[in-house]
């Protein structure tokens, strides 16, 4: 019975797909280059498969369905575009880039022979038949975008013959070969080669995750006077003059707050009222907290240190008014914060070793090499990098470096501080270029094969009326991707 239903249901596949095909007329022209064009169906396939992509992407990475989530495709994305607007520039891109290639490659009579390749594509088409559950059903979803299995097939083949140009005109016996000349000063101009340590914050832990560092040498006696020394424990309620997005309060409740804070911090010093009974009467804008330098705005840090055991103050910051009041840190506390001390000194230990071997380095008195397993760095000599390699901060730093000297830079990313490199310039040289060659020449090629191809853009005639019925991106049917 199940074999029987299985050839219904494909016959009547087969029914639809014919049906289909006859009623439907082919779909317009959306890019034409000279005697080449590509349907309006092609182009909303591509569109349609590139959105799976990224449909697919947030499905399986963070469980939501932006399929059709206006406020999503409408979000800031990258360039001052919202998702929609890059995702239809991008596919707009594309479907030229495609055009070009595929007319050049007939021009220059350029074929797909390569078995391996052909396979490849062979194998690429069976795994999409395969996820819609055979070829009559895959041939239905073609069209609903008005493309066959063959003009699947072409696209897909469109990596392929874009390598296969690539060659022609820049390859081994390209007729726009790149000369040797400009490889060599592309390297000697935007490479360089350095010896690097690199004193970490962090370390990988027995599952290969990042975690802090911590020098397991601290003895808890250590730990215990770091605490006492650099940590304070406060109370404070604060009589806010902002709102929670720190925009200012009006005039009136600004000058309000600092009335109340004034004449209650008066009251805490003559014994009127009780600091423990204001703190539960705001006990929303009221917190005990320990902390460490570095934690909290200057002028409350300040006070807090400053300030003797029991002593209260009043403090004004950005936020408010605050009354502070200091208590004496208990050996909870310290059981509270020991892992954050730990990490806190193990810090500054990196640190100190770091500014130490520098210092040692300019005055010449150690060898800048490995330091062996214990050391609180790692070593690499001879690293080349190229400028887009490097953070620019890092590209100034060896630009104005002459060869042997040194620079240590503190390596920040995304407000976190990660530690410090220590970086020696050192001389580029012609066994660096023969190493690098290829994959210079390599990065040079898709460069002047990506900008050639795109001055043939402007000549390419666009559909726009056929292209605006695609600008409602949540309204586009994805395609299932294949990557995820």
């Amino acid at each position: 019975m199940k074999k029987i239903s299985r050839v219904l249901c494909l016959l009547l596949a087969a029914i639809m797909v014919i049906s289909f095909s006859a009623c439907k007329k082919s779909t317009p022209a959306m890019f034409t280059y000279k005697d080449m064009t590509m349907s309006s169906g092609m182009y909303a396939f591509i569109l349609a498969e590139r959105k799976g992509e990224i449909v697919d992407y947030f499905k399986a990475y963070y469980g939501r369905d932006i399929s059709s989530d206006d406020s999503f495709w409408s979000s800031p994305f990258e360039d001052n575009k919202t998702y929609a607007e890059w995702l239809k520039d991008t596919t707009e891109e594309l479907c030229k880039r495609i055009l070009i290639v595929k007319y050049f490659c007939n021009q220059y009579e350029l074929k797909i022979t390569d078995e391996t390749q052909i396979q490849e594509i062979d194998e690429l088409m069976d795994q999409v038949m395969e996820t819609f559950g055979g070829e009559d059903e895959l041939k239905l979803e073609l069209a609903k975008y008005g493309i066959t299995l063959a003009q699947l097939r072409e696209y897909y083949e469109y990596l392929y013959y874009y390598q296969l140009l690539l060659d022609y005109w820049y390859g081994e016996n390209g007729t726009m070969r790149i000369p040797e000349a400009e490889v060599r000063e592309k390297f000697f101009n935007n490479f360089y080669k350095i010896d690097m340590a690199y004193f970490s914050y962090y370390t990988l832990d027995e599952n290969n995750n990042t975690v802090p560092y911590v020098d397991k040498s601290i003895t808890d006696e250590q730990a215990r006077a770091y605490f006492d020394q650099n940590y304070v424990k406060v109370q404070h309620i604060l009589y806010m003059t902002v709102d929670t997005n720190e925009n200012p309060l009006s005039d009136d409740k600004v000058a309000q707050a600092e009335q109340e804070a004034k004449a209650a911090y008066e009251g805490i010093l003559n014994g009127s009222v009780n600091y423990d009974d204001i703190m539960k009467e705001k006990s929303d804008s009221s917190a005990t907290m320990i902390f460490t330098r570095g934690d909290m705005v200057s002028e409350f840090e300040n006070a807090s240190f400053e300030m003797e055991p029991d002593e209260v103050r009043l403090v004004q910051t950005k936020y408010g008014w605050h009354i502070i009041r200091k208590l004496t840190t208990s050996d909870d506390d310290f059981d509270k914060k020991i892992t954050e001390v730990r990490q806190a000194m193990s810090k500054e230990k990196v640190k100190a070793g770091a500014e130490e071997m520098y210092e040692n380095l300019k005055e010449n008195k150690i060898e800048f090499k490995e330091g062996g397993a214990d050391a609180l760095y790692q070593f690499q000599a001879g690293r080349v990098i190229s400028r887009e390699d490097a953070k620019e901060d890092i590209i100034q730093a060896i630009d104005a470096a002459k060869p042997g000297e040194y620079i240590l830079y503190e390596f920040k990313d995304g407000g976190v501080t990660y530690g410090y490199y220590i970086f020696r310039r050192v001389e580029l040289d012609e066994s660096d270029l023969r190493n690098y060659y290829e994959t210079v020449e390599d990065e040079m090629k898709d460069a002047k094969y990506f900008e050639y191809v795109q001055t043939h853009y402007d000549s390419i005639a666009i559909n726009e009326e056929e292209l605006a019925k695609y600008d409602n991106i949540p309204a586009v049917q994805s395609f299932p991707s294949l990557y995820y």
